[in-house]
């Protein structure tokens, strides 16, 4: 199996028929449709749900999701597909909205312009609906997130533009913002004349689309060690290439799958007297106790491997595990819809699935953290034969053993002097780069890169 081949078969049957139908007659590549399903299943969830992983720690099902792909390679039709069936919906609320909307303007006209019995109006302003959002700041979205406390999900088809404006005015605010969201921390927004306003534990999942050849400039040093992109699930798959697409998909799956979004949603919890949402919890079974303690295990493992050979997949592997859970959540819920499943707790079938397909997202992390690590080193080493010595070289190795390595690329490209004491000089003068190399001792070093 490729590193990042989307594990499919852990996909309830019907939504895995969904996507390759998708694949076969509209050209969809099925990475991106099933990511796409799984961003707007969790959407439908919003705040209505969440799991308890820890005494002290509990999460939504919240995805900050990015479809990566060249252009032309169908990223936007999938993610359109997918939250289909939610745009339907906001239609309706939209209409209802302006319906009631002109309805409260005409009681205001009509209403006697007491101090009382104009604050009561007020209270009964109707509020808008909604599910998902586009194109909206980060005050709007705010706005919308207090009338919407079961949560939205946010739909950037240039991601990419939306990244890189996110603190251009603002000094970093709106990063910290979204940070918290996906946290689910509440929401303070100081306005200017205005009270301070405050949304209480929101949920938003967002999800974009970005051709793969303008990532370049996104894992730089700001962005890496905020910790930002880590909250990202990256879909990028190789080999994609355009599919014949047939133009037809059978309008009873496309039914089924709009079935399957509302019986989603109508698992609705209400509000609670305080107007939040009336949130119900599922812990693990039982049965997935062995599981969860392996599985942290691994994650500790991981971390404390990679923290000193390579800080950044540690820093990645430290939200991996709360991913993990919040898809355990998604599969839950699309089991319980799908195959007749409880929705008293978390099984360890759905455990297991999200644990595999946190796996994938994980490899498709790490393929781009190399990406980038490759480039940096390629921008230091300047020379394709210092790349070529240095990408050759053991992960500890001894002076001698580098100077027979370059010897012998020299010997092969014959473009540099081969003579001994050459190699020797230009050996140890690379050997002092301290930003590719650390001496553990006389004469044994340990790459960085």
């Amino acid at each position: 199996m490729k590193s990042n081949t989307f594990p499919l078969e852990y996909l309830p049957n019907h939504l895995a028929k969904i996507v390759e139908e998708l694949e076969i007659n509209s050209g969809y590549p099925r990475e991106f449709t099933a990511c796409s399903i799984l961003f707007a299943t969790s959407v439908a969830i919003g705040n209505n749900f969440k799991v308890q992983v820890f005494p002290n720690f509990q999460t939504t099902s919240a995805l900050f999701l990015v479809l990566v792909g060249p252009a032309g390679a169908s990223k936007s039709p999938p993610l359109k597909f997918a939250v289909e069936p939610l745009l339907k919906i906001n239609s309706e609320y939209i209409k209802e909205y302006r319906e009631e909307l002109k309805r409260y303007e005409l009681s205001k006209t009509t209403l006697d312009k007491d101090k009382d019995g104009a604050n009561s109006l007020n209270s009964n302003a109707p509020k808008s609906k909604q599910f998902i959002v586009q194109d909206s700041t980060m005050e709007a979205l705010f706005d919308i997130l207090v009338d919407n406390p079961r949560g939205v999900g946010i739909y950037v088809d240039e991601w990419r533009d939306w990244y890189l404006n996110l603190n251009r005015y603002n000094k970093g605010e709106n990063k910290t913002k979204w940070l918290s969201m996906w946290d689910g921390q509440d929401i303070v927004l100081n306005r200017k004349n205005t009270s301070v306003c405050q949304v209480h534990k929101p949920f938003g999942s967002l999800a974009g689309t970005i051709q793969t050849n303008l990532m370049n400039d996104l894992f730089d040093e700001e962005n890496s060690s905020s910790g930002f992109l880590d909250r990202f699930l990256f879909c990028n798959p190789d080999g994609l290439r355009r599919i014949e697409r047939k133009n037809y998909f059978n309008p009873i799956l496309i039914e089924n799958y709009t079935n399957y979004i509302k019986a989603i949603m109508r698992l609705e919890q209400g509000l609670d007297e305080f107007g939040n949402v009336a949130t119900r919890v599922l812990r693990y079974h039982q049965e997935c106790n062995q599981d969860l303690e392996l599985h942290e295990k691994q994650i500790t493992d991981l971390i404390n491997y990679y923290i000193n050979n390579f800080p950044r997949k540690a820093q990645y592997l430290s939200k991996v595990d709360t991913y993990t859970h919040r898809l355990a959540l998604i599969f839950q819920v699309m089991a319980h819809i799908l195959e007749d499943e409880s929705l008293n707790s978390i099984s360890v079938i759905s455990f297991r699935r999200a644990k595999k397909l946190m796996e994938y997202f994980q490899r498709n992390m790490f393929d781009l953290i190399d990406k980038e690590q490759d480039k940096e080193l390629k921008r230091i080493c300047k020379t394709t034969e210092k790349y070529d010595w240095y990408t050759s070289l053991e992960e500890q190795f001894r002076t001698h053993e580098a100077k027979e390595l370059l010897q012998s690329i020299r010997e092969v490209s014959a473009t540099e002097s081969t003579s001994n004491d050459a190699t020797d000089r230009t050996t140890v003068r690379w050997l002092n780069d301290d930003i590719l190399f650390e001496k553990l001792s006389q004469g044994l070093y340990r790459k960085k890169f």
